[in-house]
């Protein structure tokens, strides 16, 4: 069934006929969701969001980490519940992966999705100012910008289009690292051990999804964890 929220899904949540509601969206929803399933004692299964990372270690093959780490935070211009916004990189790589990933970023175009470009347009003009407000949020706290794509001058200015930004050296109770951006903005920041990394990784209220890049498996009993 389609429809808006608060018309459909409002109405599938309090029908009687529904025995368990499975819901993926905004946590402020969520709440809403499991407040009306709570008078009827329907059971709730609720994915709210991500702030997923993607953990370089030092030994990972990057020709095959690169291309998955970018699509993991342009796909659907970054508007993926699993988006891999954060980019938790080990000290010895860090400078040669950002180098890397920086030339790459500059290399995306920006566009409508008939143009079959790298990144499509935001969803609405509210969540393009979502996004720009979390860049402005970085700039103010001068966290550094290390490339950005360019959004193609075909694009029509009617387009919620935002260049795919790669930050560096984001502090890890900053915003950006806690918040779903749910917008084509990867964080990176790098740890000494795989401690550390652990650390970072389960840092955050989400813990949908992890990617982690290594050829050795890792030691610690804690990954399940992310």
């Amino acid at each position: 069934m389609t429809g808006y929220g608060h018309e459909v899904g409002d109405a599938l949540a309090r029908h009687p006929g529904i025995d368990h509601i499975s819901f993926t969206g905004s946590p402020s929803v969520g709440t809403i969701i499991q407040q009306v399933a709570a008078e009827r004692h329907c059971p709730v299964t609720l994915e709210l969001g991500g702030k997923s990372p993607q953990i370089v270690f030092a030994d990972a093959d990057l020709d095959a980490a690169i291309p998955t780490i970018i699509n993991a935070i342009v796909q659907n211009a970054g508007q993926t519940c699993s988006a891999g916004s954060r980019l938790l990189v080990e000290q010895a790589i860090y400078e040669p992966l950002l180098e890397r990933l920086g030339q790459a970023f500059e290399n995306l175009r920006v566009g409508p999705a008939a143009m079959d470009l790298d990144v499509g347009p935001l969803i609405r003009q509210s969540q393009q100012q979502r996004v720009w407000d979390f860049l402005s949020d970085a700039h103010v706290a001068n966290i550094p910008m290390v490339a950005q794509g360019q959004i193609v001058d075909e694009a029509p200015d009617t387009g919620f289009y935002q260049a795919p930004t790669l930050l560096r050296d984001v502090p890890v109770m900053h915003r950006l690292a806690q918040e779903e951006v749910f917008g084509p903005v990867l964080c990176a920041m790098s740890f000494k051990n795989e401690d550390q990394a652990v650390e970072l990784a389960n840092a955050t209220q989400f813990g949908l999804v992890a990617g982690i890049w290594t050829r050795t498996a890792p030691a610690s009993s804690v990954w399940p964890n992310v």
